[in-house]
C-alpha cells in the first residue's frame, strides 16, 4: 500500500512538472512572437510617407514588428 501512494505522488509531481513546463514554453512562445501589420495589396512603395500611414492606422508597431502584403 505504501509503494502504491508513493507511486501517486510520483505521478502528481510529474504531471504538475510537465504543465509548469508547457505553460513556461507557451508564455515564451507568445512573448517571442512576431506581429505582421497588413500594408496594403501593394506591398511596400518607395518614397512614401509610412508616417502618414500609420497615423491613420489602428495598429500600434512595437521593436520586433514586421510589415507584409
Amino acid at each position: 500500500m505504501e509503494s502504491s501512494g508513493r507511486t501517486t505522488i510520483r505521478k502528481n509531481v510529474i504531471l504538475s512538472m510537465a504543465a509548469t513546463a508547457v505553460t513556461i514554453m507557451m508564455i515564451v512562445e507568445s512573448a517571442a512572437a512576431e506581429h505582421l501589420h497588413k500594408v496594403g495589396s501593394r506591398g511596400w512603395i518607395p518614397n512614401y510617407n509610412y508616417t502618414d500611414w500609420l497615423s491613420q492606422s489602428q495598429d500600434h508597431f512595437y521593436v520586433g514588428d514586421w510589415l507584409r502584403k
